[in-house]
């Protein structure tokens, strides 16, 4: 916008600069013949002047609707995420509500596996919808951060270090070896969690576990 106002001052300040030397060498009377009165050359000026307002105008309009249709991009985008953590949400609640009960190994395993899938599909639905957006990468990330913020606590901990499920898998090496390959269904996540600089506590605690591990 700059540059735009920029050119606009410029192309103003040539035409009075124009008009000016219209003045000066037409207002004598001499030469009308061949370079027009003075009345000529300001009905000229003003025309001019008044086309490079109208290009103005018409810039200006464009920019303001564009600005507009990104806008509602955006808070289109934001009610998508709002019901999508709302999903997740509840998928979360209906999946340790399943796992607070004895259960066998392959019941854990079968659980586990569900769930995770659900949620990477709705994530991969999210990040594609916001990937696709035309919307500035500021407000794409602005967008992420509100889904990553809308999902309960107790689900980050579970995708970032297994909270919830680690009880379940005990001391052995096929026990240990199935939570290494499930806490990995959530690499993609975490990377993007990472990205956005969110957790990084969490991710402290965790990455020391698995030293310690």
């Amino acid at each position: 916008m700059n540059k735009i106002i920029c050119v606009g001052v410029a192309a103003f300040s040539f035409v009075i600069g124009f008009l000016f030397c219209a003045f000066v060498f037409v207002f004598s009377g001499e030469n009308t013949d061949k370079w027009g009165d003075l009345a000529t050359w300001t009905g000229s000026g003003v025309a001019f002047l008044a086309l490079i307002a109208a290009v103005f105008a018409a810039v200006w309009s464009k920019r303001s609707s564009n600005q507009t249709m990104e806008d509602n991009r955006y808070f289109s985008l934001l009610s998508f995420i709002q019901v999508r953590t709302l999903e997740v949400n509840e998928s979360f609640k209906e999946f340790t509500k399943k796992l607070d009960k004895p259960l066998k190994f392959e019941e854990v395993h079968s659980i586990c596996d569900s769930f995770s899938g659900e949620f990477r599909r709705i994530y991969s639905n999210v990040s594609l919808t916001v990937g696709h957006s035309k919307v500035s990468e500021e407000k794409k990330n602005i967008i992420m951060l509100g889904f990553f913020s809308g999902i309960s606590y107790s689900l980050i901990m579970e995708i970032i270090a297994g909270s919830t499920t680690k009880k379940f898998w005990g001391n052995t090496s096929y026990g240990g070896f199935y939570f290494k390959n499930y806490k990995k269904s959530y690499s993609e996540v975490k990377s993007q969690i990472r990205r956005l600089e969110m957790y990084g506590e969490l991710f402290a605690a965790s990455d020391r576990d698995e030293l310690i591990s």
